[in-house]
């Protein structure tokens, strides 16, 4: 169902087949847009939802596409975001890649935050080569017990297995963008690795 949204002209479909999602022209200025209608997993309370959201969004900055709006409407979120020209990465990702995808987690996971679904799908590499994390939905605080989501080949084992999600299980998500082939050796790695390193500089992984 399209939710109520302001100031917005729906112009296309992007994918109608699963969460809303559309393409518009934002009133205000005439620019492009993407509208998003979500819908809050049962059990979650939307409001703790949207302000993680929320912070996400301000921690990532320019590494995620400009919010315009964000509301709670009956069970579902509506997002206006700005549109962004770009293509999701070739996997494996190549170093200047890889590089702009620490540096953006290293914003989100500073701010006590994690994404949950780190995979190409939801990176978008402009034409200048900028790395931008899209897909907020599913972002909760550090250690939160949420529902269980993300994409099965990018999942950490202890998420998998209904745990917590945490820092170190998005940092899984960005090895196994490195060699989808070695996520038994990845999985060693990430449960033996100190989490402030992982979070605080991420340019020590490379």
């Amino acid at each position: 169902m399209r939710p109520r949204l302001p100031d917005c002209d729906q112009l296309a479909d992007v994918r109608p087949w699963r969460d809303g999602l559309w393409k518009a022209r934002w009133r205000p200025d005439g620019g492009l847009v993407l509208v998003k209608a979500w819908v809050v997993p049962g059990g979650a309370d939307a409001e703790s939802r949207l302000e993680w959201q929320k912070q996400a969004a301000v921690a990532l900055g320019s590494s995620t596409p400009e919010v315009l709006w964000r509301q709670v409407n009956g069970d579902q979120i509506g997002s206006v975001v700005r549109w962004v020209e770009g293509t999701a990465p070739a996997v494996p990702l190549s170093l200047p890649v890889l590089r702009g995808l620490l540096v953006a987690l290293q914003r989100l996971h500073s701010a006590g935050r994690v994404h949950r679904d780190i995979c190409a799908r939801n990176l978008l590499v402009r034409s200048d080569g900028q790395v931008l994390v899209i897909d907020l939905d599913d972002v909760v605080p550090h250690g939160e017990e949420a529902d269980v989501v993300g994409t099965p080949a990018h999942m950490a084992p202890e998420v998998a297995a209904g745990g917590r999600a945490t820092v170190s299980a998005d940092l899984f998500a960005v090895g196994t963008l490195l060699d989808p082939h070695a996520q038994p050796v990845i999985a060693a790695l990430s449960q033996a690795t100190a989490l402030p390193l992982r979070a605080g500089h991420p340019r020590e992984l490379l």
